[in-house]
């Protein structure tokens, strides 16, 4: 019976020289026997459990967390960069009189009121309200939410509003 080392990560491993030879080591030791026992046993009382990674593991998980810290630092590195250029695109949007997305936020916030229905108006038809409404206006994802909660199955669904 030999002393198990069991890790954090679940590897053993397993000490090479028995705390008790089995029989047949001690036939082969004493020269009874011509064959070895190669049977490593351990037994719960003789592991120990130690509270880390084994020394792969460790050397493994060391190695992805700094690829994880370098891969947060060049997705921060992108985002400041998509902003910047975000913001350089916004302000020649301007400077060519193009509507930019801020312009566009006034119109939106328009057809979400307009396609909001009011708990006392439940004999008006939404279809009729959304052909009031100009076309430009609507906003696609809204339109196609609406779509969804009005189909049969829709109480099978998760749609919730996220705001």
């Amino acid at each position: 019976m030999s002393l198990g080392t069991i890790y954090q990560c679940n590897h053993v491993v397993v000490d090479p020289s028995p705390l008790r030879a089995c029989e047949a080591r001690r036939n082969y030791e004493s020269g009874l026997s011509a064959k070895p026992c190669d049977v490593v046993e351990t037994h719960g009382l003789s592991n120990v459990k130690v509270p880390r990674l084994c020394p792969p593991c460790h050397d493994k998980k060391s190695s992805l967390d700094t690829q994880l810290v370098r891969v947060k630092s060049l997705i921060a590195d992108l985002k400041k960069e998509l902003s910047e250029s975000y913001g350089k695109c916004l302000s020649h949007m301007d400077d060519a009189g193009l509507k930019s997305e801020k312009k566009q936020d006034d119109s939106s916030s328009k057809s979400e009121e307009a396609t909001t229905v009011e708990p006392g108006s439940a004999g008006v038809d939404p279809d009729e309200i959304m052909e009031k409404i100009d076309p430009a206006e609507i906003d696609p994802i809204e339109e196609f939410l609406r779509k969804k909660k009005q189909e049969s199955d829709a109480h099978l669904m998760m749609i919730s509003d996220y705001r």
